[in-house]
């Protein structure tokens, strides 16, 4: 291994430039360590074949040099001893060193991705606020004030922990973007845009990227790439890229996840399962169709399983798209989702289709017709019709529908006795009956939706509660989301509610 600076970036992944003189000089001298541990264990492993096969020759021999040599070793048997002790001794202090110096550098690779201290801007968060200083589209003194804020909090949270991995990222050459994704927050919207970019819409043409159905956008794709790396390994163009990732309250993305993959069929097959078969009591049919499980049960499960064994829906996001290996220009919010995406949408110069989430009405109707078509696209495979029925899946949907704040939740299904609801019919009665009442109303619709999440997390126990914020701790830190927020907590004798965590932003 060559220690020279110029050959720590092509053997580690490592720029020297952006660390101090002290741990350029720590990360030289682990080289050189590693370098004598090496042809230290090499000397002795030659020395030792070497002596083992004279004496087996000298044993072997009867001649008058033979005898000699077997008289002399035994006369020095104490000096070979103590000079093979000796050896032995060289080799673990080489070993040690060597752990240490392995140690030394894993340390200081993990120090890529993050500040190196507390108190000075890393290179890093200096390149993505010169990035937005000169970016396409100029952004006003607030508006990169918040973007620095946010980024500033996740190197703070990976300077004290650098673990994470990007699990899939998408890019665009042209426009010289790439998005990181995360499930269940805003992913679809955003890999239907990438994907229109990239020309990959199964050699049809489209004039606008959310014509892609949600089956369109979640299909492997043919032409567009998807990258997955760690800190060490990272593609080469990712440094000329403005890079993006959107990340969402772990308390709304968990209750999202419930109520679109459980609620609805998505997820019965082999999750619904896995949770289903945590119950102590014996297992119904209906049971192994997975069709009624608690929003308590799906956390329980959560919480219970290996992170790295969670499915990506709600997987921690240091394991699906962290930070500290990303290292995104702008970390958008689904809080405020209209003003980020506006701005992304801007630099990949396709301000035009911001009206289409700026419109709510016409938001609002796309997202209720896609999810109808998707959840009766999966309706026609074998294991859900011997599962449940058209008018059942209907009714779901509804409900789901309702805890969405799109349909008003005073109005019960109509149709709970037919005995088929066909797909056509039901996008018809949604639309008739969101356009009726005033459900159209952004606002009224957020606070409905706010209220089912808050109903759903009242039944939680605390002691699930508490294994939600261990389990998503960092991310409530890396993001500035509040562990403890009144609206889920308010209500309950937890004593932790009356401390004051900094988290907001």
């Amino acid at each position: 291994m060559r220690c020279d600076e110029r050959a720590l970036d092509r053997q580690i992944g490592l720029d020297p430039q952006s660390l101090t003189r002290a741990d350029r000089r720590l990360l030289t001298a682990s080289c050189m360590a590693i370098d004598l541990s090496c042809a230290a264990l090499f000397l002795f492993v030659t020395f030792s074949i070497y002596t083992f096969g004279l004496a087996v020759s000298l044993q072997r021999n009867d001649s008058y040099v033979g005898r000699f040599t077997k008289m002399t070793m035994r006369a020095h048997r104490k000096r070979l001893l103590k000079l093979s002790c000796g050896a032995l001794v060289l080799v673990v202090i080489f070993k040690f060193a060597s752990d240490k110096s392995v140690f030394s550098m894993r340390l200081l690779t993990s120090m890529k991705a993050v500040a190196v201290g507390y108190g000075r801007r890393s290179a890093l968060s200096q390149e993505a606020d010169d990035s937005l200083s000169t970016s396409l589209c100029p952004l006003g003194t607030e508006t990169r004030d918040v973007y620095s804020r946010r980024r500033r909090r996740s190197d703070d949270a990976c300077f004290a922990s650098a673990e994470g991995r990007v699990y899939r990222m998408v890019q665009h050459a042209d426009s010289r973007t790439a998005y990181c994704v995360i499930p269940k927050a805003s992913c679809t919207f955003w890999l239907s845009v990438f994907r229109w970019l990239n020309e990959d819409t199964y050699s049809v043409s489209y004039s606008n990227p959310l014509s892609l159905t949600r089956r369109q956008v979640q299909n492997r794709p043919e032409k567009m790439r998807v990258y997955a790396f760690n800190a060490t390994n990272s593609p080469a163009f990712l440094e000329n890229r403005f890079r993006f990732m959107f990340v969402r309250d772990p308390y709304s993305r968990l209750w999202s996840a419930y109520v679109d993959k459980f609620l609805l069929p998505n997820f019965w097959k082999m999750y619904g399962w896995r949770i289903v078969q945590r119950r102590p009591w014996n297992h119904t049919a209906d049971e192994r169709c997975a069709r009624n499980i608690s929003f308590s049960e799906f956390l329980d499960y959560v919480t219970s399983t290996a992170p790295g064994s969670l499915n990506e829906h709600f997987a921690p996001y240091r394991l699906l798209c962290s930070p500290c290996v990303f290292r995104p220009h702008v970390i958008g919010k689904m809080e405020t989702f209209g003003e980020d995406a506006r701005y992304v949408l801007q630099q990949l110069n396709l301000s035009r289709f911001a009206s289409e989430f700026s419109s709510y009405d016409k938001h609002a109707r796309h997202e209720m017709t896609m999810l109808i078509d998707d959840v009766y696209l999966v309706y026609e495979e074998s294991f859900f019709k011997f599962c449940t029925n058209t008018t059942d899946l209907a009714a779901r949907l509804w409900q789901v529908l309702q805890i969405n704040g799109y349909l008003p939740s005073d109005i019960a299904f109509p149709w709970n006795k037919n005995k088929h609801v066909n797909k056509h019919a039901l996008k018809e009665l949604v639309l008739e009956v969101y356009s009726r009442h005033p459900n159209r109303d952004e606002h009224v619709q957020k606070i409905q939706k706010e209220q089912s999440l808050v109903n759903g997390y009242r039944t939680v126990p605390d002691d699930i509660l508490a294994k939600v914020r261990e389990l998503y701790a960092l991310e409530f830190k890396m993001f500035g989301y509040d562990p403890f927020p009144e609206k889920l907590y308010g209500y309950r004798n937890t004593s932790m509610t009356n401390l004051d965590f900094p988290f907001r932003e």
